[in-house]
């Protein structure tokens, strides 16, 4: 393959030198031009130009470039992204290669290692070739040593560093180089211009790259400021221009495909115009990859879902991972976890535990990643998962000019992942130990006191771990901290022993809450005194509540002192609270957020409730609907939660009711749909089946709305009766609901099938089965489990019910 710069502007400026389609039958095909045709995500073009008479020719007489081709090919194509990487590099490290060719041949292979989350792999490749130049007599190796610097300055970042040292070598290098030094190449006939004007605007995108990366990681907004203000050059244009056509595309699609799928089958949908801009970027080490990263990954997970296609959902994880977009990657895994395909979620986890970062290296995605995937891990791997957030727990994170990211911020995520991995390797204690060390240092330390109390009832049988717990009490705690009460609380639940005094002075919501805990969990009785406090507290905080309503002020994320008021009132029948209760319930003014909590509790406990209390709701059952949504709750109308009450009471006729429940089924709102499917489970709980609840109910499992399906599949599994006609159908649409990718729809109709203790059709029952050994999903093997132990009492003595094994 002959030395020719036209290979390097194959990575660098691609449309200078691919083939145009205007000029096909006067063009020379070429390894550049052809290369040129995969670095602008012209795939198929390319594939069309193998069959060319030209192709043929280039094979004939140059085996070496149609080889790097066909490497450069299997890197971009899903599936082979790791034989492409190894294959281009070897061919860099190679003796036969020229600087130029082990240039773009490390380049490439660097961008898909570092797609497979191989960083070290990545960098290593770069480096090595660097070495390999930088001690050669080469011509023009000026260039080639930064492009090779630069790509790892944006590796390194890639990794969690800053690549400082790679951007100053960069930069020595781009100011040593002289554009007219390099020899003509030939350039596609689709431009205008020269070869020299293509290599000057090379380094000056490889020179706009390198400005950027020091301006990230300097702390000088006034450097910032300065790029802002500067006029924008011509490839950073272009490159924009790219981008807006890509998003352009893509909403002209979805537009049409949302009118009818047929006006959009002759149009792209944006992904190849995003990939060229993406590829751009990140062969030039530039740091608007992330945010190319960011869109490209949206896109593709939109377009992955819409068209099932598991390898675009995947990209799309990883493209928002390596994007640093904490909002848009937490979205993703928060829907992949739900929805599925979860495989995609374990690949993405298993990969960064196998590359194990460096501590100081691993940031807030990485935490979320291990977190979300944490029940897709057997143990063993969950245990090798947890070692590397302890690691990383011990050092504080490197800090990036103005990718700041404080040591607190990243504690909160770090042993959030901590406890969730521990339970699953079967480590509970040992955090909850840990946790305690870190609180018994510093009892002002909130953040690890809520995650201690959100762990210490799981682990109260290891001894050691109780003797932490006496001894941290024993020690020079403030009484009346909250790392006081947290510990007593704790040795309240396990060892039954006395409630603690109440010193009504500092009797708050908290404390209240604490106290109800140990009334709901262990059976205790409230002394008199304690029983008026509490009483008082509640009642005052209730009015307080509307009184600030009426002011029009609200608030939002504190405890809910109207359902801690059902909960005391559930075991205090004759208790005044209740009317209390009420008038906050029929006051429409208190917001939605306050009322929800006490409408989903009382729902709970429908057979519990005191006459008095229902002959006020019965009053004025209409008045329950009127609130005010609030900043903190959906708008949806009718209110959903205060429908359900309604319905489990048989407030209004039946035929207002289904005037109610019709409006909440029937929005193009997903979230009413799926309010107006849990008053169908309020229904079929507590109300005689009629054909049109099960007509609904069917109905609703093929909604478009994942949330919604999971609701109705739940709803099902209440509606199974043996007396019911239509039990065979239940079972055979749960059966295929129960193949539904993701955790919530079988974890849902899992959760239903449970409540009615009926015998399965032998289909269901093998489904349930199938699942409870094999689901991917650790918390759908437990529930399959559970409904098994409850259908099939006398389960055979190698029953799995309840382990750790993967």
């Amino acid at each position: 393959m002959s030395e020719d710069f036209a290979l390097l502007a194959a990575i660098l400026r691609p449309r200078d030198v691919a083939l145009h389609p205007n000029f096909r039958s006067s063009e020379v095909v070429t390894v550049a031009s052809l290369l040129a045709l995969l670095t602008t995500a012209q795939i198929d073009a390319y594939r069309r130009e193998r069959e060319s008479e030209g192709y043929r020719d280039l094979a004939a007489r140059d085996t070496s470039g149609i080889a790097l081709l066909d490497s450069a090919l299997a890197g971009l194509s899903a599936g082979t992204v790791q034989q492409g990487a190894n294959e281009l590099a070897e061919r860099a490290r190679s003796s036969s290669s020229t600087p130029l060719e082990k240039t773009v041949c490390a380049v490439l292979s660097s961008s898909f290692f570092a797609e497979l989350g191989k960083h070290r792999s990545s960098m290593k490749i770069l480096g090595d070739v660097a070495e390999q130049i930088s001690s050669s007599d080469v011509l023009n190796k000026e260039l080639l040593l930064a492009v090779i610097f630069q790509n790892l300055a944006l590796r390194r970042w890639d990794e969690g560093a800053e690549g400082v040292a790679e951007a100053q070598q960069a930069k020595l290098y781009l100011t040593k180089f002289k554009a007219d030094q390099i020899p003509a190449f030939e350039l596609s006939r689709g431009v205008a211009w020269g070869s020299q004007e293509t290599v000057r605007a090379m380094h000056q995108f490889l020179r706009a790259a390198n400005d950027l990366h020091f301006i990230q990681i300097s702390k000088d907004w006034t450097a910032r400021l300065e790029l802002v203000r500067q006029a924008s050059d011509y490839e950073a244009l272009q490159l924009r221009s790219r981008v807006a056509s890509g998003l352009s595309m893509f909403l002209e699609h979805s537009y049409r495909s949302n009118l009818d799928n047929n006006l959009a089958s002759s149009l792209t949908d944006g992904d190849a115009e995003l990939s060229e801009a993406l590829m751009h970027a990140e062969f030039s080490g530039h740091l608007a990859a992330l945010n190319l990263r960011k869109l490209l990954g949206s896109l593709r997970y939109l377009r992955g879902r819409n068209l099932s296609q598991d390898w675009r959902v995947e990209d799309a994880l990883r493209l928002l991972r390596t994007s640093r977009s904490k909002k848009d990657f937490e979205y993703g895994l928060a829907s992949i976890r739900i929805e599925g395909p979860l495989k995609v979620l374990r690949n993405q986890a298993s990969r960064l535990i196998s590359e194990r970062p460096a501590p100081n290296l691993m940031d807030q995605l990485d935490f979320l990643l291990l977190e979300s995937s944490s029940e897709l891990l057997d143990p063993k791997t969950a245990s090798e998962a947890l070692n590397l957030v302890l690691e990383a727990s011990a050092v504080p994170k490197i800090q990036r000019g103005r990718t700041w990211e404080s040591n607190e911020f990243r504690f909160e995520y770090v042993w959030r992942a901590a406890i969730i991995l521990a339970r699953r390797a079967d480590r509970e204690a040992e955090i909850a130990k840990l946790l305690l060390q870190r609180t018994t240092r510093n009892s002002a330390d909130h953040e690890s006191i809520r995650l201690f109390d959100r762990l210490h009832n799981e682990v109260w049988n290891d001894e050691s771990f109780r003797e932490c717990v006496r001894a941290a009490l024993k020690g020079s705690i403030d009484p009346h901290s909250e790392l006081s009460r947290t510990l007593r609380t704790a040795t309240v639940l396990a060892e039954r022993a006395p409630i603690p005094d109440v010193e009504e002075d500092r009797l708050d919501l908290r404390r209240v809450a604490e106290l109800l805990n140990l009334q709901l969990v262990q059976g205790y009785q409230l002394s008199g005194a304690t029983r008026a406090a509490v009483e008082r507290v509640l009642r005052e905080a209730m009015a307080k509540t509307r009184e600030s309503a009426m002011k029009g002020v609200f608030s939002g994320g504190g405890l809910p002192e109207g359902e801690l008021a059902v909960v005391f009132g559930l075991a205090n029948q004759e208790s005044p609270i209740w009317t209390d209760v009420g008038e906050y319930l029929l006051d429409p003014v208190v917001q939605r957020s306050d009322k929800s909590p006490v409408y989903r509790r009382l729902l709970r406990h429908i057979g519990s409730l005191p006459s008095s209390f229902l002959d006020r709701l019965k009053q004025n059952p209409a008045g329950l609907l009127s609130s005010t949504s609030g900043f903190f709750s959906e708008d949806i109308d009718p209110y959903p939660e205060a429908v359900q009450l309604i319905a489990a009471l048989s407030l209004l006729p039946n035929d207002e009711l289904v005037v109610l429940f019709g409006r909440l089924i029937a929005s193009d709102n997903a979230k009413a749909r799926v309010e107006g499917v849990k008053t169908l489970q309020v229904l079929a709980e507590n109300a005689p089946q009629t054909d049109w609840v099960f007509a609904t109910a069917i109905g609703a499992t093929f909604d478009a709305d994942y949330r919604t399906r999971a609701e109705a599949a739940a709803t099902l599994g209440y509606m199974r009766r043996e007396t019911s006609p239509l039990l065979s159908h239940i079972d055979q649409r749960l059966s295929i609901l129960l193949d539904e990718d993701g955790a919530r729809i079988p974890m849902l109709a899992l959760f239903g099938l449970r409540k009615t203790a009926v015998p399965m059709s032998p289909g269901l029952l093998k489904k349930v089965q199938a699942l409870a050994a094999t689901h991917i999903h650790y918390g759908v093997r437990q529930q399959a489990e559970l409904v098994l132990k409850d259908l099939l009492p006398a389960r055979s003595p190698g029953s799995s019910a309840g382990r750790r094994d993967g």
